[in-house]
């Protein structure tokens, strides 16, 4: 649940919406400038993120160490929610950066619950980047909502990621990554025609 000072103070409830509402948005609402202006100021979105986990656990260890792999994620989110959605490599990029940052929390000896709660911060991090420059509220709405379901599969890639050691082990690491670029629901709103194959 958001509350978009941009469109009116409604709160919007984005789970709650089917896919195909944001797919048949106006097409003046394209976000593709969206997904460019945020990967030009990945910077900022990381910034408006550290501000919010000031009073998480991670806080305290050295910047580069708290970030590490976020803006690659954050690039690799917005690539496959905004700028090419139907692209499969884009996918493929927000799993494996995804799943690096989950694997570095386990390095780090931080709890799995970490992961939900900084990918929360950072849906809230690049709405209010968003909203904080201006961007117009039909625009808004289709970009964070995109995002919304691009961070359900990055989440997922980064739990995988945290137990990567006990996945290599049973030899289900390649295959698993894979599913999950698969399981987008970007790729599979996609004309049957060029959607990739169910592996089962």
């Amino acid at each position: 649940m958001i509350a978009c000072r941009a469109c009116g103070g409604y709160v919007v409830h984005f789970w709650l919406l089917p896919y195909h509402t944001f797919i048949l948005l106006p097409v003046e609402h394209t976000v593709k400038d969206v997904c460019e202006h945020i990967k030009a100021h990945v910077a900022e979105v990381i910034a408006e993120w550290d501000r919010l986990v000031r009073e998480e656990p991670w806080f305290t260890l050295p910047a580069e160490h708290r970030i590490n792999s976020l803006p690659e994620v954050v690039v690799g989110l917005v690539e496959a929610s905004l700028c090419d959605p139907a692209d499969v490599e884009s996918h493929r990029q927000k799993v494996h950066a995804a799943a690096e940052h989950g694997y570095h929390r386990r390095t780090q000896n931080l709890p799995e619950t970490v992961i939900f709660t900084e990918y929360h911060l950072l849906r809230q991090a690049i709405w209010h980047y968003l909203d904080r420059v201006g961007t117009e509220p039909g625009k808004l709405l289709r970009a964070v909502s995109q995002i919304d379901l691009a961070l359900t599969v990055a989440t997922n890639a980064s739990l995988w990621g945290y137990h990567r050691e006990a996945i290599e082990a049973l030899g289900k690491w390649d295959e698993g990554m894979e599913r999950l670029v698969h399981e987008s629901p970007f790729l599979k709103a996609r004309p049957a025609e060029n959607t990739v194959e169910d592996r089962g």
